[in-house]
């Protein structure tokens, strides 16, 4: 007669703990690279988005992409932006046939619950969350990628051949729920998905740590900086002026407070 073999209770646990040490190993090693991945698609993200910046100044000779379309790069009703998703308002939508309520790079809800997200939304990021959270009822939206804000007024109708140093000068970055703009102050702060819950960078500012950020810079190449790379106020007063920032220098005194050295 065969006997049936049958575990104690004391190796049923001991393969319980095995599995659990297995497990605990593994577990971190998965989250790195789930994460990575991510990352990699953020990144693909920004590389079809630089294209669209690049078709923009070639038709529009040479002139670097505005928040608004206006004479004044100040808002007025109806002008196209640069984030609208809609073609009809938008002024890269077209380019890289995105047409959705959504902006690009972020998130949508109607007032009757209809949610919608852009193809280049960072996978590490929940802007839907963020919209329940904020604003539980009507039409919202939520950003997810930000313009460098002296594109705003300041450079307006500035030319893509004026630019300093291309490869080292952010066209757009990833940017706080409620913010198309990013820059090195508070108001307009980098969040840093990548390696860190970015959801802390929308109530708090650290200036240094963990995370890494996705930049399209105006030679068209795409990188992620780590947050303690990235030029901010905190850390020096003086980051407005890095070529990261600056862009194009507008006057002589900016010249001279112009660095590259970051």
């Amino acid at each position: 007669m065969i006997r049936a073999l049958r575990f104690t209770l004391i190796e049923l646990l001991v393969v319980i703990a095995i599995i659990a040490i297995l497990a605990s190993m593994l577990l971190p090693a998965l989250s790195k690279a789930r994460d990575k991945a991510r990352q990699i698609n953020c990144i693909s993200n920004f590389k079809q988005l630089g294209p669209a910046f690049m078709f923009y100044s070639d038709d529009n000779d040479d002139v670097l992409v505005p928040y608004w379309a206006t004479a004044s790069g100040q808002w007025s009703s109806g002008a196209p932006c640069w984030f609208s998703g809609s073609p009809s308002n938008g002024i890269l939508a077209d380019y890289v046939g995105h047409n959705m309520l959504a902006p690009l790079g972020g998130w949508y809800r109607t007032w009757d619950s209809r949610f919608y997200t852009s193809p280049f939304a960072c996978p590490s990021r929940n802007g839907h969350a963020y919209i329940q959270e904020t604003t539980p009822t009507g039409n919202a939206s939520a950003f997810g990628i930000g313009l460098s804000a002296r594109l705003g007024v300041i450079c307006r109708n500035r030319k893509l051949g004026e630019v300093k140093q291309p490869s080292r000068s952010a066209y757009i970055g990833e940017s706080r729920y409620g913010s198309a703009y990013v820059y090195c102050d508070t108001s307009y702060r980098v969040v840093y998905p990548h390696g860190y819950n970015s959801d802390l960078d929308e109530t708090t500012y650290m200036p240094d740590g963990p995370g890494h950020s996705t930049f399209l810079f105006m030679d068209f190449h795409v990188e992620a900086l780590s947050r303690n790379k990235v030029p901010n106020n905190a850390r020096n007063s003086r980051s407005p002026y890095s070529s990261l920032w600056m862009v194009v220098p507008m006057s002589a005194y900016e010249e001279s407070r112009y660095f590259d050295d970051w």
